[in-house]
């Protein structure tokens, strides 16, 4: 029916096209796990187009942000909670829900070690949610800043540590995020 070279052809045909199938498949899906999000992928990215990173050092001076000074905490926070409306909806920047956590972590904390902030009681079960947030988030961002280490004492034992003060870091500009922020207020 078939001369023995078509039909050789043919076997191999049929043996490879699957093979090329799976091939491209594969290659296509690790394409699309490697991709970077761009900016027709996530609502942020055209609010914060031209989002400047900034290198920063790290400054750590007790006073500057009491945990304990309710006035300033309040207002790391915008009126409007973080809430910006795009075409898409409305939506609350992640560093806001963020510092929010955050705030829940410092209220319970406080209580914790009878110092509770007046008016404000403390949910235990939101502040654990938020430590494993702001875990994920940290993990997230992964800073690789190298800090200098320095032995700290933990337990009663000297150990590897380090307080990143003075190191310079790679930083979004909050500031820009919150004029954005501000200019969108939800209605």
């Amino acid at each position: 029916m078939f001369s023995p070279s078509t039909f050789g052809g043919i076997v191999a045909l049929t043996l490879l096209t699957p093979l090329n199938l799976v091939f491209l498949h594969n290659a296509y899906v690790q394409r699309r796990e490697a991709e970077p999000l761009t900016a027709l992928s996530t609502p942020s990215s055209f609010l914060f187009k031209h989002m400047p990173v900034n290198q920063v050092a790290l400054e750590f001076k007790i006073d500057s942000m009491p945990i304990s000074d309710e006035e300033l905490w309040t207002q790391l926070v915008p009126e409007n909670g973080g809430v910006v409306e795009t075409a898409d909806g409305k939506f609350v920047v992640a560093m806001y829900h963020q510092l929010r956590c955050l705030e829940e972590v410092r209220v319970a904390f406080l209580a914790a070690h009878n110092r509770p902030i007046p008016g404000r009681v403390p949910n235990a079960t939101a502040a654990d949610i938020c430590l494993g947030q702001l875990w994920q988030i940290l993990q997230c961002n992964a800073d690789i800043t190298l800090d200098p280490a320095v032995l700290v004492e933990r337990n009663g034992a000297l150990v590897p540590g380090s307080s990143g003060e003075g190191v310079d870091h790679r930083c979004n500009d909050w500031t820009r995020v919150r004029d954005v922020v501000e200019g969108r207020r939800s209605r």
